[in-house]
């Protein structure tokens, strides 16, 4: 009959495959840590442990795992990447050679043109005025209008109370 995890914890059969795999896996990281060292790389990030292929070696904690379950990495020196910082920058010369005479500015501020106002001849300034006049006669008969309306709703809903 097959063992439940808790009783499988238990048992010394596994207790002895585990500890083997944790007593491996620590192995293994200890032998690419001396790799590392023989072969000049630093363990202080400027090169990481890498395998033969040149991919990062990253290795689990066996003896810390998450709430989640899943294994914690080691939080070592030697995993940490260490990204080196560079500027790019340019001669006046090659800024020229390739660049030439297109981003040179002649103006910080835009050249604005001020628009001349439009010449209104008299007949049209009092077409203007006379339509003006109009609108607003017709502006004030509809407030009129609705003041009214509105006074005769509020005497309808007193009427109704």
């Amino acid at each position: 009959m097959p063992y439940t995890i808790k009783q499988a914890k238990k048992q010394d059969f596994y207790r002895n495959v585990q500890d083997a795999d944790e007593q491996k896996h620590l192995k293994r990281l200890e032998e690419d840590k001396k790799r590392a060292q023989i072969s000049g790389s630093a363990i202080d990030a400027t090169n990481p442990l890498r395998d033969e292929d040149g991919s990062l070696l990253s290795y689990e904690d066996p003896f810390n795992i998450s709430r989640s379950g899943k294994p914690i990495s080691l939080e070592e020196p030697f995993q940490y990447v260490r990204i080196p910082l560079t500027q790019k920058s340019s001669t006046y010369s090659l800024f020229y050679k390739f660049i030439d005479d297109k981003n040179k500015f002649s103006e910080f501020l835009p050249n604005i043109v001020e628009e001349e106002e439009p010449e209104v001849t008299p007949e049209e300034l009092e077409t203007l005025r006379t339509q003006l006049e109009t609108d607003v006669a017709t502006q004030q008969e509809l407030n009129t209008t609705l003041e009214t309306e509105i006074a005769n709703l509020q005497q309808r809903i007193q009427d109704l109370q």
